[in-house]
């Protein structure tokens, strides 16, 4: 999985960016999201790292992490968020 991951980010980063943060963003959406969902999405977002130039991956890691922290926000529960 890890390198279809790779093979499709060097095809086209931008398009494989805008999908995790669309999965990232149903994620968020959730009443009472998954963690599954976001177990798997985090491992991707991992898998992909250094696939990208260095500034599209600065970009894209940020956009990451303020989504997550805004998912933090949102949840409830202290064990929850960890």
């Amino acid at each position: 999985m890890r390198e279809t991951l790779i093979y499709v980010t060097n095809i086209d980063a931008y398009e494989m960016s805008m999908i995790m943060q669309a999965r990232l963003e149903n994620i968020k959406n959730d009443d009472k999201p998954r963690l599954d969902h976001l177990n798997k999405l985090c491992w991707a977002l991992g898998s992909i790292s250094g696939c990208m130039s260095e500034e599209e991956e600065n970009k894209f890691v940020v956009t990451v992490i303020k989504e997550l922290l805004t998912l933090c926000e949102k949840t409830f529960g202290k064990s929850y968020k960890a």
